[in-house]
């Protein structure tokens, strides 16, 4: 799929979600609203902008004014995108819960902001998150991940996935068993 049919796939899916009931999240009790330029458009921006690793929103907005203007001629100037964009919080964060999924995101870190989306899935609520990790530790096993407890197991392992061990407060050592995997895990003294 290219990238124009993926913009188009997204915005397809936006579009069914927002009519069918995220629209409520955002609504306007005005007459003067302009919106020649929909809300629909405004999160397609957002999200594929992110998708392709754009870190903040004057990114996001020049990525779409330079590369996908063809497809969406009447996108607003900078700052009434941002407001625009501001104005549709509730609705991603409801897109979210309405997705009754799991939403798997796998960053790489940079120094002083945070990390960058580089793959992003979903699965169905009842799959257990290393199976969805499992699934993508071939394209990544170059990298060093830090995780949580729940992605142990003996491929993570073997993979430079590193994962805490939670040291109690006044414990003055870590149990053997603990010990044993320290090479790829990360100790965390409890305050």
């Amino acid at each position: 799929m290219d990238w124009q049919d993926e913009i188009i796939t997204l915005f397809v899916q936006i579009c069914d979600d927002y009519k069918n009931g995220l629209w409520t999240y955002c609504q306007r009790f005005t007459n003067y609203a302009n919106l020649s330029f929909t809300d629909e458009e405004v999160m397609t921006i957002y999200i594929y902008g992110t998708m392709e690793g754009r870190t903040t929103k004057k990114q996001i907005y020049n990525q779409a004014k330079k590369y996908w203007g063809h497809l969406f001629p009447k996108l607003l100037s900078y700052v009434a995108f941002v407001q625009r964009l501001n104005k549709l919080g509730d609705v991603f964060v409801a897109m979210i819960g309405r997705l009754q999924n799991q939403l798997h995101i796998v960053g790489s870190a940079k120094s002083s902001t945070i990390p960058i989306p580089e793959i992003i899935g979903i699965t169905s609520a009842g799959a257990s998150d290393i199976k969805a990790y499992e699934q993508i530790l071939p394209d990544i096993a170059e990298y060093a991940k830090f995780a949580d407890k729940a992605y142990i197991s003996e491929s993570t392992v073997k993979n430079k996935t590193y994962t805490p061990v939670k040291k109690q407060k006044g414990q003055e050592s870590l149990d053997s068993a603990d010990r044993l995997y320290l090479p790829e895990r990360i100790v965390v003294q409890s305050t």
